[in-house]
């Protein structure tokens, strides 16, 4: 289980899988140990806040990448998703401040 309580996760790490499987077994991998491998590295990413598209455009999942180059990736590819969420809340916040007050249509009844 990719994420607990999260079956579409499951579901989309299964597809990726799909994906990666073909080519673990052409770079000489044993395909139980590249798949437990890129369960973790999914559920990683995935905890760290990184997107889906993100983890899709940027292979980010490849389970052929060694270790020390996944963790480069995921502090890489980690800081920028803060990055991300803090700027779109930001945005939204100011969004809010800057909305006139509509008025009331019960207002304009009377």
């Amino acid at each position: 289980m990719i994420l607990p309580g999260h079956p579409a996760a499951d579901r989309r790490a299964a597809d990726r899988w799909r994906y990666w499987e073909p080519w673990t077994r052409l770079a000489g991998m044993s395909s139980t140990d590249a798949h437990s491998l890129h369960a973790s590295r999914l559920g990683t990413l995935l905890q760290a806040g990184i997107s889906w598209r993100a983890i899709r455009h940027y292979a980010l999942d490849d389970p052929r990448h060694p270790t020390p180059e996944f963790e480069t990736l995921l502090r890489k590819y980690g800081h920028y998703a803060r990055g991300q969420k803090r700027r779109h809340a930001h945005a939204r916040q100011l969004q809010r401040r800057c909305q006139p007050a509509l008025p009331s249509p019960l207002a304009a009844a009377d």
